[in-house]
């Protein structure tokens, strides 16, 4: 059993990104905002959620503090994060079994987390990919322009894809890729990239040069760009489309989209997934063919004359 700590404004998107980083429905419980209980006994893939902060394992459950520290026998070396009753508490623990804590060069670090008088003894096992991913935030980057995609948000859109190790990604639109980087910290074994604008893909490349990432960079129309690359192909295309005024093309967004995201049916593999944001006004079913089940759409807040929506979509075998 592991305890979550999250961010909590992204809590809404946990179950589905939770579920697509494992492969299936997690059994998951809210106690409170900001800390779930998750019943898996290893973090694995879980590890590149931007939505969990910390990951600690359940060693213990009690109704008092003094319940659940006599079940578990720390290691030499330890803190105890116990809120106001931190040093109180771990010299009782040290006491009760004879070590000593340590909260400069501790070898483990402890969490007693309290829910309606029921009490959780943890170990902290490790960070998730959040606070990392925001030192990736445009404003860090050697290129950015104003609208490219923040990293929290491209780093769900990457989970919402399943992109794992060794997944084959694709970006249509890769403007300055903000996408490809975090596919990239995902892990994944191939990156391909497409624009039209050839100084946003110079500045993709210094931003993917920046992070030591490797991707291969197309310039030109991906309604041209995708008809040549192999059918059944990627893992997953994840995308930010062109939207308002910063867009070279002269088509209208809903023909634009209609035409690429049927060519990339062509080169996704059967179940691979196709996630991309728009405006939350704008009709995403109008663009999807049937050939795609649309699995999740959330919307996200970005400042008063604009939200987004995140729109997931697999493709069907047939």
């Amino acid at each position: 059993m592991l305890l979550l700590e999250t961010a909590k404004h992204l809590e809404k998107d946990l179950e589905f990104e939770l579920a697509s980083l494992l492969g299936r429905r997690p059994c998951l419980r809210k106690l409170e905002a900001g800390w779930w209980i998750l019943e898996e006994e290893e973090p694995r893939y879980i590890i590149y959620s931007v939505i969990i902060k910390r990951i600690f394992r359940v060693l213990a459950i009690g109704t008092s503090p003094e319940e659940v520290l006599a079940k578990v026998k720390p290691a030499e070396s330890f803190y105890l994060e116990a809120g106001k009753q931190s040093r109180e508490l771990a010299a009782y623990w040290e006491q009760l079994h004879g070590v000593r804590g340590s909260v400069h060069a501790p070898r483990a670090h402890y969490l007693l987390y309290n829910y309606n008088n029921t009490y959780y003894l943890c170990i902290y096992l490790r960070e998730a990919a959040r606070r990392q991913c925001l030192l990736r935030a445009p404003k860090y980057r050697p290129f950015s322009r104003s609208g490219v995609l923040n990293s929290e948000l491209a780093r769900l859109m990457v989970n919402f894809a399943r992109v794992l190790p060794g997944s084959r990604v694709l970006d249509p639109f890769c403007g300055a890729g903000s996408l490809l980087l975090e596919a990239w910290y995902n892990n994944a074994r191939e990156l391909v990239g497409i624009d039209i604008d050839s100084r946003m893909l110079e500045g993709c490349r210094q931003n993917l040069s920046w992070a030591g990432a490797a991707a291969q960079l197309i310039r030109g129309d991906c309604r041209e760009v995708l008809r040549r690359l192999p059918k059944n192909y990627f893992d997953a295309v994840v995308t930010d489309p062109p939207y308002g005024l910063s867009t070279k093309l002269t088509d209208s967004l809903e023909q634009l989209l209609k035409t690429a995201f049927s060519l990339c049916w062509e080169v996704l593999r059967p179940g691979g997934r196709l996630v991309f944001v728009v405006p939350s006004t704008f009709d995403h079913e109008k663009v999807l063919e049937s050939g795609f089940k649309i699995l999740y759409v959330s919307k996200f807040y970005v400042h008063k004359s604009l939200t987004r929506k995140v729109v997931v979509a697999e493709k069907c075998s047939s």
